[in-house]
């Protein structure tokens, strides 16, 4: 819910803060490598109930989904991404079984009380496999993208410095600009101008 996702903002500026705060001393950082990926990997990790000594794992899997879902996979891209479901599958299994018996405040909780026996595991795999990975993906693009437009256009970074409360407007230009979303189709249901 929205009230949920709004009490989580504390939560992702503090994480946000205390990553930059760790980068700062480097001077130079790779925005994606550094920044965006492990925030938003962190976070949704955070949000679906996995474990953050558990991330590195996940990182690898995520990062097999995002091979599988490129324009051109290869038959072993493929394989990897085929064994990365069936051993993200066995590993949130488990959670998910803990969960059911002894709830936290994680989506995995949220989800195995409100869907009660609508929801079979595999469907609460594929779903966190699917939060998991769309959820942290679109905001490293967004993050990255955002950099970016940022930096070609210093006149636009002054005015966000000296005007943070511009920051849904400037993301919605992002968004507008540099879509996260690598591939989508969209169907217009009447003639538009």
């Amino acid at each position: 819910t929205a009230r949920v996702v709004e009490g989580l903002r504390p939560k992702i500026a503090a994480r946000a803060a205390e990553l930059l705060a760790s980068l700062v001393p480097r001077g130079k950082i790779d925005v994606v490598a550094d920044y965006a990926f492990p925030l938003a990997l962190s976070v949704v990790a955070d949000l679906i109930g996995i474990p953050r000594r558990d991330l590195d794992r996940v990182k690898a899997w995520s990062q097999t989904i995002a091979d599988v879902l490129d324009y051109k996979p290869t038959w072993d891209v493929m394989a990897a991404g085929n064994r990365m479901a069936l051993e993200f599958a066995a590993y949130l299994r488990p959670i998910i079984e803990e969960r059911r018996k002894y709830p936290t405040d994680d989506l995995i909780s949220r989800l195995t009380a409100a869907a009660g026996e609508k929801m079979d595991e595999e469907e609460l795999v594929a779903l966190c496999v699917m939060l998991l990975f769309a959820g942290h993906e679109t905001t490293v693009s967004l993050i990255s993208s955002g950099a970016y437009l940022l930096l070609e256009h210093p006149d636009q970074l002054k005015r966000f410095r000296t005007q943070p409360e511009l920051s849904d407007v400037a993301i919605d230009e992002i968004l507008r600009l540099h879509s996260p979303i690598q591939a989508t189709t969209r169907i217009a249901y009447a003639d538009v101008e």
